[in-house]
C-alpha cells in the first residue's frame, strides 16, 4: 500500500492519497514501518537515475537547489537534510542520518522525487514500474505488502 501511496503522490492525484493516507493511519507502528521500505527502494531507483555513484556534491546541492527554488515552501525541503539522504541512496556510507525523523525523510523524498519525475520526463508507467520493482524487492525481502 506503501508503494501506490507514493505513486499518488508523485502523480498528484488527490482523492488517492487522501484514501491511502486513511489506510496507512490504521497501521500499527510496525506495518507501517515495513512498508517505508519501499519508498527508500523507489527513491534509491531514482536517485540512481539521476545521479551517478560518484557524482560531485556540488551537483547534488545544484538539484536540490533547484528543487526547492520551484517549491512555495522551500522550508519543507531542507537543504542539508535533502543532500544527505540522496548521499546515503547512492551509496555513500560516511553520510549519517541521525537526526532526520521519518516523517520528515518522507515529505523530502516526495519533493526530491517530483524534482527526478519532472527532470527524468518519468511517464506514469515507467513511474509505475519503479514502484513494482520496490514493492516486489520488498516482498523478497521478508516485508508482507498491504495493498488495500
Amino acid at each position: 500500500m506503501f508503494g501506490r501511496w507514493l505513486l499518488a503522490v508523485l502523480l498528484k492525484q488527490p482523492e488517492q492519497v487522501e484514501w491511502y493516507e486513511a489506510r496507512l493511519k490504521t497501521l500499527t507502528t510496525e506495518e507501517g514501518e515495513a512498508q517505508t521500505v519501499i519508498s527508500d527502494l523507489v527513491f534509491a531507483e531514482l536517485m540512481a537515475r539521476r545521479f551517478t555513484a560518484d557524482q560531485p556534491v556540488q551537483d547534488i546541492s545544484d538539484f536540490v537547489a533547484a528543487a526547492r527554488d520551484r517549491l512555495n515552501h522551500p522550508e519543507y525541503l531542507p537543504r542539508l537534510e535533502a543532500e544527505a539522504l540522496i548521499r546515503h541512496a547512492l551509496g555513500e556510507e560516511t553520510v549519517s542520518l541521525a537526526g532526520i525523523a521519518r516523517d520528515d525523510v518522507l515529505g523530502i523524498f516526495a519533493g526530491l522525487l517530483v524534482a527526478v519525475i519532472r527532470d527524468e520526463g518519468l511517464s506514469p508507467a515507467a513511474l509505475a514500474q519503479v514502484v513494482a520493482r520496490a514493492e516486489a524487492a520488498a516482498e523478497a525481502n521478508g516485508v508482507q505488502l498491504i495493498l488495500a
